[in-house]
């Protein structure tokens, strides 16, 4: 965790959202802030460990799904067996990790530079990617990893060091409360968590508060099946894990109530491209 980071959070639990200062260093490497605390005026006082700030309580109310992304098996394993195979199992046709991270970046275009969040990180393969091309184009900018879960986190801890990009932020916090001030983020993008978090109207609701007025939210989410058959296991798996699967027309009208237009939007499958900015006066979707 960077101090210049820590300077743009804010308290989830502070009435007025107050900003987080570090009052407590006891490892920092290379201006990188290891293990200390950050607290907030008005809030509480959070751990930074192992260069992860945990913004959420010990206990959390958590679905089947959710509470997948604790367990050894899922947190070792789930970007290089699952994720590297999931869109083209999901879209019905050849789609490698290249070809979701080119839609993402033709849309969400990081070499312009500024601060973005992706929400959900899992292992960070978004968050590596926009690091990746901020470094490549030299343009100024921040990227925040969020995820509710302290063991995907610290598995993306081990790659985004491996891979050199020291350059992202990781917290523990949720997509519900996202945790910056509003209209600071130039971009926010999303993966597949979209459709485990339950409460989607109040998560699109704060990517809405957190986006400047140009800036923009691409999301990856999963669909309801064309098929009864497909519909009918959808339902079950819902019903076991928690895991939402609501159509294209359902989807839009979640982003419309939140005040985001959505200004492109690709199919492939079950797998839902959408590209959306904060809705102004006059604008349709």
């Amino acid at each position: 965790m960077h101090p210049a980071t820590l300077a743009l959070l804010r308290a989830p639990d502070a009435p007025n959202g107050s900003p987080l200062s570090l009052t407590e260093t006891r490892t920092q490497r290379r201006g990188e802030i290891i293990t200390g605390t950050a607290c907030a005026v008005d809030g509480g006082c959070y751990p930074i460990t192992g260069g992860i700030l945990d913004l959420l309580p010990e206990s959390l109310t958590l679905s089947a799904a959710q509470r997948s992304n604790f367990l050894w098996p899922t947190t070792a394993y789930y970007e290089q067996v699952w994720r590297v195979r999931s869109l083209s199992l999901l879209a019905g046709e050849p789609f490698p990790v290249r070809r979701e991270i080119g839609i993402i970046n033709r849309w969400l275009r990081p070499e312009r530079g500024g601060v973005f969040v992706d929400v959900g990180t899992s292992h960070g393969l978004y968050a590596r990617d926009i690091a990746s091309r901020l470094r490549q184009s030299g343009a100024p900018g921040t990227v925040i990893a969020l995820d509710i879960a302290m063991p995907m986190l610290q598995r993306a801890r081990e790659l985004v060091m491996q891979k050199g990009y020291a350059t992202i932020d990781l917290v523990r916090a949720r997509g519900q409360a996202i945790p910056v001030a509003d209209g600071s983020v130039d971009g926010v993008v999303n993966g597949g968590a979209f459709n485990e978090m339950g409460e989607q109207a109040r998560a699109l609701a704060e990517v809405r508060r957190v986006l400047t007025p140009g800036g923009c939210f691409v999301c990856m989410s999963l669909l309801a099946g064309r098929t009864r058959a497909g519909r009918a296991m959808q339902r079950a798996l819902h019903a076991g894990s928690g895991i939402l699967f609501p159509t294209v027309a359902e989807t839009n009208a979640l982003y419309r109530d939140a005040g985001l237009t959505i200004t492109d939007q690709e199919r492939y499958g079950l797998a839902l491209f959408t590209r959306a900015v904060p809705t102004t006066e006059g604008s349709q979707q």
